[in-house]
């Protein structure tokens, strides 16, 4: 915003200082999403607290798609040899 022009920085700086999430709003959100989510305060915290998870220790199709990636490569690079050497055959 502030490079098209549409704010200055001193002001960029000065809305930065403010709270970005009034603290009213966040507990009311809060107690929207737990109803919404059906959990306890205990339970939601609890899972706030246990160490974040990827998306690759649940079972997915990314095992397959690196076997298939890896055998690409292969391919393409046996080619391009193959490529070199019938190349380098017709030079001589």
């Amino acid at each position: 915003m502030i490079c098209s022009g549409q704010i200055t920085r001193k002001d960029a700086l000065e809305e930065l200082k403010k709270d970005p999430y009034p603290s009213q709003l966040f507990k009311k959100d809060k107690k929207y999403v737990l109803s919404k989510l059906c959990f306890s305060k205990e339970e939601f915290e609890a899972i706030m607290k246990e160490k974040p998870k990827s998306h690759l220790d649940y079972p997915n199709g990314n095992t397959i798609k690196k076997y298939v990636t890896t055998i690409g490569r292969l391919s393409e690079n046996r080619k391009r040899k193959t490529f070199l050497i019938t190349s380098m055959d017709y030079k001589k």
